[in-house]
């Protein structure tokens, strides 16, 4: 692991593999999270995570198939947590699949499992629940489907009373 900052390159339409193989040949650590399922496929399509310092970000943006870094000029870092849950899903494999960013709703923390200490958004669905983890800068997110009782609502959030209702069920 590395004490530099993380960001999303965002790339041509499915080149993920390609430009993280490219920065690869230039020394750039980077990740393509992947979902898990029969299909791979990116959960993030569009950018890849990369850590570099100031001083290789033009080689970045000089790589074929990078169109930006996101956050502007100067890029923004992706906050630790955010990289640090989409590391934890990745290193469980645990089916996770792309989610549409959700924008609101009631946070939880994963409190069992190997995704202990996880943040993100609550989804319920027919007939499953899913945490819904986000990168903020990127607008984007991925999902997981975990037990009602591996989560608990975090104290403080807005809808914390109502979201120990909701997990009861």
């Amino acid at each position: 692991m590395t004490n530099r900052p993380w960001y999303a390159v965002a790339v041509n339409p499915r080149r993920e593999t390609a430009v993280a193989h490219a920065l690869s040949e230039i020394g750039i650590v980077s990740a393509v999270p992947r979902s898990r399922s029969r299909r791979e496929f990116p959960l993030f399509p569009g950018y890849v995570f990369a850590t570099f310092g100031a001083a290789t970000q033009p080689l970045v943006l000089s790589t074929p198939g990078v169109t930006s870094i996101a956050g502007g000029a100067p890029p923004m870092p992706l906050p630790d947590d955010q990289i640090a849950s989409i590391r934890a899903i990745m290193a469980a494999s645990l089916p996770a699949m792309p989610h549409p960013y959700p924008g609101f709703g009631q946070l939880v923390r994963i409190e069992r499992g190997s995704l202990a200490g996880v943040r993100g958004v609550l989804v319920r669905q027919i007939d499953s629940l899913l945490v819904v983890v986000s990168i903020g800068l990127i607008r984007r997110s991925a999902a997981v489907e975990i037990d009602h009782d591996h989560i608990a609502a975090l104290q403080g959030a807005a809808h914390a009373p109502m979201a120990s209702l909701y997990l009861a069920n």
